[in-house]
C-alpha cells in the first residue's frame, strides 16, 4: 500500500514543485536583488572639450565647485557641488579623486560623473 500511494503522488508532488520553481524565476516586487548604481553629479563640459562614456578624470575641489581634469587640462566643471562632494573629496587626505562618466547627454553639453 505504501509503495502504491508514493506512486501515486509522485507526478502531482513534481508539479508542484516545477509551479514553486517558476514563481520564484517570475520577478516581482519583493524577488531579486536591488541594483545599486553609483551617486552622480552633474557637470557641464568646457568649451571644445567633450566628455565620453567610461572615461576617468582627476576630481579637485576649487571652491564651491569641483573641477574635472584630464591630465593637465581642466575639460568640465561640478558647479555649487554639495558640502556631501566637497568633504567626500578633501577627506581622501589627497584633496583629489578619481571620477568616471557615468553618462553623457549630447544636447545639454552634461555628463554624469561618480567619484570613486
Amino acid at each position: 500500500m505504501g509503495l502504491d500511494f508514493l506512486r501515486k503522488c509522485a507526478k502531482p508532488f513534481k508539479r508542484s514543485w516545477s509551479r514553486g520553481l517558476g514563481r520564484l524565476a517570475t520577478p516581482d516586487l519583493f524577488a531579486g536583488q536591488p541594483i545599486s548604481e553609483r551617486r552622480t553629479w552633474c557637470a557641464r563640459a568646457n568649451d571644445g572639450h567633450a566628455l565620453h562614456e567610461g572615461d576617468q578624470h582627476i576630481l579637485r575641489v576649487d571652491g564651491p565647485n569641483v573641477d574635472v581634469y584630464a591630465g593637465q587640462m581642466r575639460v568640465a566643471v561640478i558647479e555649487n557641488a554639495s558640502r556631501s562632494v566637497l568633504d567626500r573629496i578633501v577627506g581622501t587626505g589627497c584633496g583629489f579623486a578619481l571620477g568616471k562618466v557615468e553618462r553623457v547627454h549630447v544636447l545639454s553639453g552634461t555628463a554624469d560623473v561618480s567619484i570613486w
